[in-house]
């Protein structure tokens, strides 16, 4: 098996062809560079760009969620008809993934969504979320479930012929597969990017419909990059309204989405590419404008912060009240809580393993990563069986992140945003993976991370970090903006995009 492309590379290829070809792939009225980019970059990144590009059925083609269409009545009635009832009407539509939830007495909220909505509602802007994805239920608010209904209607425009079949390969096409097999080193049949193109114009113009119908004003995304998402954007700009990502996590240098664009005209151009970026801090609001010289500059970023970390900086509301306090029972008794992050399942073992050299009066909270959070029961048991009596999982994967992070003593983890986020309490992270050192580098630096460079040295690295005096977060490198400024800045992006 070929050894995959690392990501920092597969971002600098994707940029240096950019910047020297100047691709516009006219698809739809549309440009679908953008989206060309980034579809292939992560299919790429994920180990799937050759396999899915040899694909022949029509639906491994379009994106993933296509494949609900099937499922749709099945979809209509979890969902209690919610999406097929109508779009509810809104100045902004939220559009978040259902896998950003979180269990808070007995009931799901979406921490991607929700948070935002109750912002806006207190700057007096209506706000509705749009959840893609599983629906979960019950809920603490209601939100509209998109996915199902758009795809079903998508399909219909496709089947119905509203949406023409792109057929022989356009002149701009033959470039771009000559490079795909140069740099990655595999075939990019056109009968398989014109499906993906068309599967977008069909929920492009399902979303204009939509958006129109509802009276929005402005689209928000949460993770912008994905086809769907793209189509929102692609739906929003047809009909004369701004969209803007939210971020979701660690962006950077490298990261294939915010980074490396070149096209001046972007932000303003018929394409599936966001009118501006709402960040969490000045950090990454600066790191956007450097990392896309004369593609974003700070008319179009707006560091407004991130409201369900506020939320928890000083929590009142009772779910999170209850929920901090279950937290503090699970801390109680023990010298120091270390919170250990996993991004991947690779790395349950190395984290068993320095759990089993620690102190036994340490508390190892071992959190997985919200895409396999059922697998916590497992790492827990298997802690019982090596002996491991103060290793806790499905307590440390259930609670909120940061009811954790407000009782935890050092985080530790490999490349995760949580490391950010652990700065907003005064908590010092430990990195285990190399690769985060160019990612974090500034906190590093400042002492709020510490890199352990190798495996053995991870526990001389957490006993450092108890040691260490707590840095607070607003003179370290800012990656979030203290509430007044995130105040100020949101007034900025409602007067900017006329709400």
């Amino acid at each position: 098996m070929a050894e995959l492309m690392r990501v920092p590379d597969i971002t600098a290829a994707v940029s240096s062809f950019e910047l020297a070809a100047k691709p516009t792939c006219v698809a739809y009225d549309w440009d679908a560079w953008p989206l060309l980019r980034c579809w292939l970059a992560l299919a790429e990144a994920y180990g799937e760009g050759a396999r899915s590009h040899k694909r022949s059925a029509i639906m491994s083609a379009a994106p993933p969620g296509m494949r609900v269409i099937a499922k749709t009545p099945g979809w209509a009635i979890r969902t209690r008809g919610a999406g097929f009832m109508g779009v509810p009407t809104q100045q902004v539509a939220i559009i978040t993934h259902g896998n950003r939830t979180q269990l808070l007495g007995g009931k799901y909220y979406r921490y991607m969504g929700d948070p935002f909505a109750r912002v806006l509602a207190g700057a007096g802007v209506t706000a509705a979320v749009w959840q893609r994805g599983r629906p979960a239920w019950p809920q603490w608010h209601a939100a509209f479930f998109c996915e199902a209904p758009l795809f079903a209607h998508a399909a219909a425009r496709q089947l119905s012929g509203r949406v023409r079949h792109m057929g022989k390969e356009p002149p701009w096409f033959a470039d771009i597969a000559d490079w795909h097999r140069e740099v990655f080193g595999s075939p990019l049949p056109w009968p398989v990017v014109s499906r993906v193109l068309g599967s977008t114009e069909a929920m492009r113009q399902t979303y204009a419909s939509w958006f129109k119908r509802a009276g929005t004003r402005l689209v928000l995304t949460d993770c912008w990059y994905d086809v769907s998402a793209m189509a929102a954007i692609l739906g929003a700009r047809s009909v004369g309204i701004p969209a803007l990502d939210l971020q979701h996590g660690v962006q950077g240098s490298t990261h294939i989405a915010y980074s490396g664009w070149h096209a001046s005209d972007y932000t303003t151009r018929m394409c599936p590419f966001p009118n501006g970026f709402w960040v969490w801090g000045q950090r990454d609001a600066e790191a956007l404008e450097k990392h896309n010289a004369g593609v974003l500059d700070r008319h179009c970023v707006f560091a407004a912060g991130y409201p369900w970390l506020t939320e928890w900086l000083a929590p009142s509301d009772e779910a999170l009240l209850e929920s901090d306090a279950a937290a503090t029972q699970l801390a109680q008794e023990s010298e120091k809580v270390i919170l250990v992050t996993l991004q991947v399942r690779e790395h349950v073992q190395e984290a068993l393993d320095l759990a089993s050299r620690g102190p036994t009066d340490w508390l190892w909270l071992l959190r997985v990563h919200r895409g396999w959070r059922e697998a916590s029961t497992a790492v827990e048991r298997e802690a019982q069986e090596r002996g491991l009596g103060r290793v806790v999982s499905v307590q440390a994967t259930d609670l909120p992140l940061y009811a954790l992070l407000r009782h935890s003593d050092v985080h530790v983890t490999w490349t995760s945003t949580c490391a950010m986020e652990a700065t907003a309490f005064g908590v010092p992270t430990v990195l285990l993976d190399k690769a985060a050192e160019a990612t974090f580098s500034d906190y590093i630096t400042s002492g709020s991370m510490r890199l352990a460079s190798e495996r053995d040295c991870a526990l001389d690295e957490i006993t450092a970090a108890l040691h260490t005096a707590s840095v607070d977060w607003r003179a370290t490198p800012v990656a979030f903006a203290a509430p007044a400024t995130a105040e100020l800045e949101l007034r900025r992006l409602l007067s900017t995009v006329h709400l």
